[in-house]
């Protein structure tokens, strides 16, 4: 259903964040340029909407991005950790 996307790998987790952003925005772009899964309305943006494909589209690109955004804030979160201990034992070595 997810024409031009690809699924994640267990290679594909380790993504930094700014290319996950970017993965994230095309792959909503793509979604919304397509007619068959989200109708622009000519009166007015807040009549635009998904259809239901759309509907089930937007929710397979959410399920197949979460692991991925979880991976990587995960990821950010050990090397911010790590950062952290190794500026500690950085300052206590020069007390």
């Amino acid at each position: 259903m997810l024409n031009g996307l690809t699924r994640p790998t267990k290679e594909t987790y380790s993504m930094d964040s700014e290319f996950l952003q970017k993965q994230l925005y095309n792959s909503l772009l793509a979604i919304i340029n397509d007619r068959k899964l989200y109708r622009v309305s000519l009166v007015d943006y807040k009549y635009n909407e998904f259809t239901d494909a759309g509907k089930e589209v937007l929710f397979e690109c959410i399920e197949m991005f979460a692991p991925k955004l979880l991976e990587s804030e995960k990821q950010r979160l050990d090397e911010t950790v790590k950062r952290q201990v190794w500026n500690t034992l950085k300052e206590q070595e020069y007390e």
